[in-house]
């Protein structure tokens, strides 16, 4: 049930009770839910039925030992009884609820629970960030590790950070992070837009119109697209900014490891994809250093879900650079 790296279901189980905030409640039944999701139908209301007895064995176990608070509700029964029967077939007659989940256990984490959840989780190798533990790191090393936050906690993180140090020496850290064109500096560009999008006092805001102003590669064109965001869009910044921005989001994934830009790819793609859709004849004019291997990489990986768009973005690839040799 668990892979090798840690990414298997098991840590899914227990990364998703980590998370779950303070003084909240995780429903099991919700929780395998989404787990079964996209799964054959037969194979995934066996698994639903053996990870909700596991759980609520588990739910005891830790009620036990004080690690977690426990509520049961009086139909976890029927929750478990109604999946045993449609796995054997049996028809049963309808309540009007057959498509809506019952309730199931519910888990609260104690204090001592959440600190011994986090022991487990990065003893096993699996991020488990501790909410403000962050306060006292460099810009660098807060953007490298809000890569593996929820976004509700990287959200309560970078509050806590920001209002460590103040708006405008936040500010300065932070543009200074984005310097760099290399793909750990898109990656670091790519934390970097939800902790410029809460700058919003004069002084921050000064910060970023000097960098938007200069020359800096990568810095000027973070504080820019923040400014945009904003409706401010800086004067030595034109439409073009919006393909730089797209480039360097998939920059940052393909520096890892082509996988990475798949993986991307497949969680933005909601945002993603329609952008390159409106872009991809025009994308060959981005002046980032990038944007060829960008172009290539991912036509590559949309040729199968997408063979019109990876067609566009290929041929684009073959002009980058047209511009410069006339």
């Amino acid at each position: 049930m668990q892979s090798e790296d840690g990414t298997g279901l098991t840590s899914a189980v227990l990364r998703a009770l980590y998370e779950v905030p303070d003084d909240e409640w995780l429903d099991t039944t919700l929780l395998v839910e989404a787990l079964r999701k996209n799964l054959p139908t037969h194979e995934a209301r066996l698994i639903e039925l053996l990870l909700l007895q596991i759980l609520d064995q588990a739910a005891l176990i830790l009620a036990e030992y004080q690690a977690a608070d426990v509520e049961t509700s009086p139909k976890t029964g029927r929750t478990h009884d109604h999946i045993l029967l449609d796995i054997l077939g049996i028809k049963r007659a309808s309540d009007g609820s057959d498509d809506t989940p019952l309730p199931g256990t519910r888990l609260r984490l104690t204090p001592l629970g959440r600190h011994g959840l986090r022991e487990y989780l990065l003893a096993e190798g699996i991020p488990a960030p501790l909410i403000g533990e962050l306060a006292d790191a460099d810009a660098p090393t807060l953007l490298e590790a809000l890569l593996d936050y929820d976004p509700t906690s990287a959200h309560t993180e970078i509050t806590g950070w920001i209002n460590h140090r103040g708006q405008g020496p936040a500010a300065v850290q932070l543009i200074d992070a984005c310097a760099g064109l290399e793909a750990d500096a898109a990656l670091r560009r790519l934390s970097a837009a939800p902790v410029l999008a809460e700058l919003n006092e004069p002084r921050a805001l000064a910060v970023l119109r000097k960098a938007a102003a200069s020359q800096v590669p990568g810095c000027a064109q973070s504080a820019a697209i923040a400014l945009a965001r904003r409706g401010e869009i800086p004067e030595e910044h034109g439409p073009e900014l919006q393909l730089w921005e797209l480039i360097d989001q998939l920059w940052g994934p393909l520096g890892v490891a082509d996988e990475a830009l798949s993986a991307f790819l497949d969680q933005e793609g909601d945002k993603v994809i329609p952008l390159l859709e409106q872009t991809a004849d025009d994308l060959w004019r981005c002046d980032h250093p990038a944007t060829r291997t960008i172009l290539e990489a991912t036509g590559r990986h949309l040729k199968t879900r997408n063979k019109a768009l990876a067609k566009r973005l290929r041929k684009s690839a073959t002009k980058v650079g047209s511009q410069r040799r006339q």
